[in-house]
């Protein structure tokens, strides 16, 4: 299994809960930054688990310093071989209610979506209270390379964006979110990915998620689809594998 997302620069016993899932049939783990002062640490990890751990850089969706974008940037277009994708970046309007800072943000994301496609690299999008507004930006500026990750957008949101081809990343929390247990009926296992989001989103309310969480995501998922367990993990390596062009 691949985890294609998860904070493990955010945790403070790194080393035994990458030992747990590697040793529980995760074969990888991409973690994404959140800031600039983590991507050193990122890198670090990368390097001392090679081929296991991965990278992709981002920004909390509420930095709308456009230098620190503009400072990824640089780093994106040397393109350490640790670094797989662009995120986690976004838009959030549950931290963000000012009008003003609301437009700042989509322009930035629109920054972000650009660097995207000049650099050919995946981008995972976070979107609280703001799935309306990222898919359409994400339609307008044509990217295709997108993984929507924890997506809580309306079913009819949902339905776009298979069409458009967007990858949905599913996190453990999956266990008792409704909302989530029906994306997941509705969208194509070629368009689902595991994630763990460590340490949030665990599979019970207010619990930590660790990497070995994507087991469970994936055993719902072979549930709601009707599909075998082997089945699901299989497509969805094969999905992460592809999309981040990973070496494995």
């Amino acid at each position: 299994m691949i985890d294609v997302h998860a904070h493990l620069t955010r945790i403070s016993n790194i080393d035994s809960i990458i030992d747990e899932a590697l040793s529980n049939d995760v074969k990888v783990i991409i973690t994404s930054t959140l800031s600039i002062n983590e991507i050193d640490r990122a890198l670090s990890l990368a390097r001392k688990f090679n081929g296991k751990i991965y990278v992709t850089l981002g920004l909390e969706p509420t930095n709308l310093n456009l230098k620190d974008i503009e400072y990824i940037f640089q780093i994106l277009k040397v393109r350490p071989r640790e670094v797989v994708g662009i995120g986690e970046v976004g838009i959030d309007y549950v931290k963000l209610r000012d009008p003003i800072l609301r437009e700042l943000a989509k322009t930035l994301f629109t920054k972000w979506l650009s660097i995207s496609k000049i650099l050919n690299m995946p981008i995972i999008i976070h979107s609280r209270g703001a799935a309306s507004s990222v898919v359409k930006l994400l339609i307008e500026n044509q990217v295709k390379n997108a993984i929507l990750h924890a997506f809580s957008g309306s079913l009819e949101l949902v339905k776009r964006c298979v069409v458009e081809g967007y990858y949905f990343s599913i996190p453990p929390s999956i266990n008792y979110s409704k909302q989530k247990q029906e994306l997941v009926r509705e969208v194509p296992l070629e368009q689902l990915l595991l994630e763990s989001d460590t340490p949030e989103l665990g599979p019970r309310p207010g619990a930590e998620s660790r990497p070995v969480h994507v087991k469970l995501v994936a055993e719902i998922i072979s549930k709601l689809k009707s599909v075998a367990l082997n089945k699901v993990i299989e497509v969805t390596t094969e999905n992460a594998i592809k999309l981040f062009n990973l070496n494995v």
